[in-house]
Protein backbone atom coordinates (compact mmCIF):
# COMPACT_ATOMS: atom_id res chain seq x y z
CA UNK A 1 0.00 0.00 0.00
CA UNK A 2 1.56 3.22 -1.02
CA UNK A 3 1.04 6.36 1.18
CA UNK A 4 -1.71 7.98 -0.37
CA UNK A 5 -3.64 4.80 -0.21
CA UNK A 6 -2.71 4.42 3.60
CA UNK A 7 -3.97 8.46 3.91
CA UNK A 8 -7.10 7.82 2.40
CA UNK A 9 -7.95 4.34 3.71
CA UNK A 10 -7.20 5.61 7.27
CA UNK A 11 -10.40 5.87 9.77
CA UNK A 12 -10.44 6.43 13.11
CA UNK A 13 -11.41 2.44 14.72
CA UNK A 14 -14.46 1.89 17.10
CA UNK A 15 -14.87 -2.04 17.24
CA UNK A 16 -11.97 -4.09 17.12
CA UNK A 17 -12.22 -7.75 16.62
CA UNK A 18 -10.30 -10.21 19.22
CA UNK A 19 -7.22 -10.80 17.74
CA UNK A 20 -3.31 -9.92 18.95
CA UNK A 21 -0.78 -7.72 16.98
CA UNK A 22 2.49 -9.84 16.25
CA UNK A 23 5.99 -8.51 17.90
CA UNK A 24 6.55 -8.16 13.85
CA UNK A 25 3.79 -6.13 13.32
CA UNK A 26 4.20 -3.98 16.43
CA UNK A 27 8.18 -3.65 15.27
CA UNK A 28 7.11 -2.01 12.30
CA UNK A 29 4.65 0.88 13.40
CA UNK A 30 7.01 1.60 16.02
CA UNK A 31 9.56 1.59 13.30
CA UNK A 32 7.15 4.56 11.88
CA UNK A 33 6.93 6.35 14.49
CA UNK A 34 10.77 6.52 14.88
CA UNK A 35 11.13 7.19 11.52
CA UNK A 36 9.72 10.18 12.21
CA UNK A 37 10.94 14.06 11.34
CA UNK A 38 11.79 15.58 14.65
CA UNK A 39 12.90 19.15 15.87
CA UNK A 40 17.00 18.78 16.06
CA UNK A 41 16.58 15.24 16.06
CA UNK A 42 15.74 14.67 19.65
CA UNK A 43 12.60 12.32 19.37
CA UNK A 44 11.95 13.88 23.07
CA UNK A 45 9.03 11.51 23.45
CA UNK A 46 8.46 7.47 23.93
CA UNK A 47 5.81 4.99 23.78
CA UNK A 48 4.58 2.41 25.93
CA UNK A 49 2.89 -0.67 24.21
CA UNK A 50 0.36 -2.29 26.74
CA UNK A 51 -0.55 -5.46 25.79
CA UNK A 52 -1.11 -6.48 29.72
CA UNK A 53 -4.76 -7.03 30.07
CA UNK A 54 -4.89 -5.82 33.36
CA UNK A 55 -2.92 -2.43 32.67
CA UNK A 56 -5.06 -2.02 29.59
CA UNK A 57 -8.64 -2.44 31.97
CA UNK A 58 -6.95 0.35 34.04
CA UNK A 59 -6.17 2.17 30.94
CA UNK A 60 -9.25 2.25 29.46
CA UNK A 61 -11.17 3.23 33.17
CA UNK A 62 -9.60 6.47 32.48
CA UNK A 63 -11.26 6.99 29.02
CA UNK A 64 -14.84 8.15 29.43
CA UNK A 65 -17.41 5.65 27.81
CA UNK A 66 -13.88 3.46 26.78
CA UNK A 67 -15.45 0.40 26.90
CA UNK A 68 -15.36 0.07 22.93
CA UNK A 69 -11.25 0.12 23.09
CA UNK A 70 -11.58 -3.99 25.29
CA UNK A 71 -10.62 -5.73 22.05
CA UNK A 72 -7.89 -3.90 20.71
CA UNK A 73 -4.61 -6.13 20.93
CA UNK A 74 -2.75 -3.04 22.41
CA UNK A 75 -2.76 0.43 23.41
CA UNK A 76 -0.08 2.41 23.02
CA UNK A 77 0.63 5.23 25.58
CA UNK A 78 2.16 8.60 23.45
CA UNK A 79 4.52 10.17 25.98
CA UNK A 80 6.11 13.67 25.61
CA UNK A 81 8.44 15.34 27.05
CA UNK A 82 7.01 18.23 29.44
CA UNK A 83 8.25 21.77 28.83
CA UNK A 84 6.21 25.16 29.78
CA UNK A 85 7.90 27.34 27.69
CA UNK A 86 8.50 24.12 24.55
CA UNK A 87 5.92 22.42 22.77
CA UNK A 88 8.13 21.07 20.40
CA UNK A 89 8.31 17.84 22.26
CA UNK A 90 4.31 17.57 21.66
CA UNK A 91 4.46 18.10 18.12
CA UNK A 92 7.07 15.96 17.39
CA UNK A 93 5.42 12.92 19.38
CA UNK A 94 1.80 14.01 17.35
CA UNK A 95 3.96 13.60 13.86
CA UNK A 96 5.56 10.19 14.84
CA UNK A 97 1.82 8.93 16.24
CA UNK A 98 0.50 10.00 12.59
CA UNK A 99 3.47 7.90 10.97
CA UNK A 100 2.53 5.10 13.14
CA UNK A 101 -1.03 5.04 12.66
CA UNK A 102 -0.90 5.56 8.46
CA UNK A 103 1.38 2.54 9.33
CA UNK A 104 -1.14 0.36 10.94
CA UNK A 105 -3.33 1.12 8.22
CA UNK A 106 -0.99 -0.21 5.72
CA UNK A 107 -0.51 -3.58 7.67
CA UNK A 108 -4.06 -3.95 8.23
CA UNK A 109 -4.67 -2.64 11.43
CA UNK A 110 -7.31 -0.26 12.60
CA UNK A 111 -6.54 2.66 15.41
CA UNK A 112 -7.92 5.34 16.99
CA UNK A 113 -6.51 8.87 18.38
CA UNK A 114 -7.62 8.89 22.52
CA UNK A 115 -7.18 12.33 24.18
CA UNK A 116 -9.13 12.49 26.27
CA UNK A 117 -8.53 10.48 29.15
CA UNK A 118 -7.13 10.69 33.29
CA UNK A 119 -3.49 11.32 32.20
CA UNK A 120 -2.26 11.56 35.79
CA UNK A 121 -3.93 7.76 36.66
CA UNK A 122 -2.49 6.83 33.23
CA UNK A 123 0.96 7.99 34.37
CA UNK A 124 0.80 6.58 37.85
CA UNK A 125 -0.03 3.08 36.21
CA UNK A 126 3.07 2.95 34.01
CA UNK A 127 5.54 4.14 36.14
CA UNK A 128 6.01 7.41 33.45
CA UNK A 129 8.86 9.70 34.62
CA UNK A 130 7.27 13.29 35.87
CA UNK A 131 9.42 14.99 33.33
CA UNK A 132 7.15 13.64 30.60
CA UNK A 133 3.40 13.04 30.07
CA UNK A 134 1.37 11.12 28.77
CA UNK A 135 -0.92 13.08 25.80
CA UNK A 136 -2.61 10.52 23.91
CA UNK A 137 -3.86 6.56 23.88
CA UNK A 138 -3.68 4.71 20.29
CA UNK A 139 -5.70 1.36 20.46
CA UNK A 140 -5.07 -0.55 17.44
CA UNK A 141 -6.24 -4.07 16.16
CA UNK A 142 -8.15 -5.74 13.83
CA UNK A 143 -10.92 -3.46 12.77
CA UNK A 144 -14.42 -4.37 12.43
CA UNK A 145 -16.45 -2.68 9.72
CA UNK A 146 -17.11 -0.04 12.97
CA UNK A 147 -14.99 2.69 11.54
CA UNK A 148 -15.21 5.85 10.47
CA UNK A 149 -13.63 8.93 8.17
CA UNK A 150 -12.53 11.94 10.33
CA UNK A 151 -13.47 14.42 7.43
CA UNK A 152 -16.42 16.45 8.14
CA UNK A 153 -15.41 19.76 6.06
CA UNK A 154 -14.88 20.32 2.04
CA UNK A 155 -11.12 21.16 1.16
CA UNK A 156 -12.38 24.50 -0.20
CA UNK A 157 -13.44 25.60 3.91
CA UNK A 158 -9.81 23.97 4.54
CA UNK A 159 -7.46 25.85 2.01
CA UNK A 160 -6.22 28.82 0.63
CA UNK A 161 -4.32 30.15 -1.75
CA UNK A 162 -1.94 33.31 -1.10
CA UNK A 163 -4.14 34.75 1.80
CA UNK A 164 -7.04 33.72 4.14
CA UNK A 165 -10.76 33.58 2.18
CA UNK A 166 -9.04 32.86 -1.47
CA UNK A 167 -9.85 29.69 -3.04
CA UNK A 168 -7.65 27.42 -4.30
CA UNK A 169 -10.33 26.55 -7.11
CA UNK A 170 -9.99 22.78 -6.22
CA UNK A 171 -13.33 20.54 -6.60
CA UNK A 172 -14.58 18.16 -4.12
Amino acid sequence: MDLFEAIIKTKRTWEFEETTVTNEQLQQLLACAQLAPSVMGVQNFFYIAVTDENKKKEIIKTVPNGHWMEKAALIIVVCAQVSEDDDTAVVDSIIATQQLVLGATAIGLGSNWILTFDPTKVAELLRIPDSFAPIALIPIGKPTTNQTRGMTRKLKELAFKDEYGQPCQLSD
